[in-house]
């Protein structure tokens, strides 16, 4: 088979060009739609298989689409993620907070003279400051309860579709051209 007939500077220019990257976009256009959907098992021929998560290959390999969709979500999980544990942290500080004055009407009860009236007194104040920061730590509770439990879904949903699911390496880098 002959090749085609191209001149000393054109090929150069190819050679150039290919060096540079600039005709990448070029050279890795995108199948057929039609022949891309009629073999996608044998979309792993084409290019390397990997996975978004850390497990072996499992189960169909994912169209661009499904491989954009599942890199669109993965840094929106990570900041969900990141949200939950700062609630937590919130909570778990208010939860310190609670233990802490508990842990001190625990001990002012045993010294606590009920015939002073001042004693008394501090010893309600103490009592009613646990009973607000109680208040406040439940009325957090639902609302991360909430955010924790639809966080948790979107994850598990990720992991089902995504993680260890295998992709071919040449849709990924299409997808990072743009494609």
């Amino acid at each position: 088979m002959k090749s085609p007939i191209v001149s000393r500077p054109a090929r150069g220019l190819l050679f150039t060009l290919l060096a540079l990257g600039a005709a990448a976009p070029l050279l890795a256009a995108d199948p057929a739609p039609a022949k891309q959907a009629a073999k996608p098992a044998a979309a792993a021929a084409s290019g390397t298989v990997l996975t978004l998560g850390k497990g072996k290959p499992t189960g169909q390999v994912l169209t661009r689409d499904q491989l954009r969709a599942c890199l669109k979500e993965q840094p929106l999980l990570k900041a969900s993620g990141e949200e939950v544990v700062q609630a937590q942290t919130a909570l778990d500080a208010r939860k310190a907070e609670v233990d802490k004055v508990t842990a001190a009407i625990a001990t002012a009860r045993e010294s606590v003279d009920t015939t002073n009236e001042q004693q008394v007194n501090d010893f309600n104040a103490k009592v009613r400051e646990r009973t607000a920061l109680v208040d406040a730590y439940n009325e957090q509770l639902p609302a991360f309860n909430k955010q924790a439990e639809a966080y948790m879904g979107r994850k598990d949903a990720w992991q089902r579709d995504c993680a260890d699911r295998p992709y071919t390496e040449l849709d990924y880098f299409a997808i990072q051209r743009g494609k």
